[in-house]
């Protein structure tokens, strides 16, 4: 019985020795991208008194451009700091317990999840990048699928609908 438990014992602090000495892997995830998580989330709650339109702006702050978002405000304050979330006003303000700080103001009906607030957070501390929709930029092109068939195809889309068809395991 003494010799089992010193087994178990042994057992137990080798298993605690190596659980220690292998790097844990990392718990935070990818930064959030702008266009897929962060633009969503201040175009729903913040631009409507924060965005593009100069007649309803509020507290001089335009969230939809980099440059206005990181400028110094009146109020001597930084909307967005890059990769120092505790230094930015739009964390302070969205997770402020006064009603009168609170962003999105309680009257809006729009307030963030703890999700969203986490998504924010950790886009400010990833240095806030922004991005513009993928409208606006310059077409990319995309390299064409290798498929197995490479005689059947007429013109670039029929690679894509080849690779399809095969992955599918279908005859064209």
């Amino acid at each position: 019985m003494i010799r089992r438990l010193q087994m178990c014992w042994l057992l137990g602090w080798s298993c605690a020795i190596v659980r220690l000495s292998v790097p844990l892997a990392a718990t935070e995830p990818a930064p959030p991208d702008f266009n897929r998580d962060v633009r969503p989330i201040l175009s729903a709650h913040c631009f409507k008194c924060h965005g593009p339109d100069d007649k309803v702006r509020e507290a001089g702050l335009r969230l939809d451009q980099r440059d206005a978002a990181t400028a110094k405000l009146e109020s001597e304050a930084t909307a967005i700091v890059p990769s120092q979330p505790q230094k930015s006003e739009v964390i302070r303000r969205i997770y402020s317990a006064d009603t009168e700080e609170l962003m999105p103001p309680p009257a809006a009906n729009k307030a963030l999840s703890a999700e969203k607030k986490e998504i924010l957070r950790r886009w400010i501390t990833a240095g806030a990048p922004y991005a513009p929709h993928w409208a606006f930029g310059p077409p990319k092109q995309i390299p064409l699928p290798k498929v197995k068939q490479a005689d059947w195809p007429r013109n670039p889309i029929d690679y894509f609908v080849l690779a399809r068809l095969e992955a599918a395991g279908l005859p064209p």
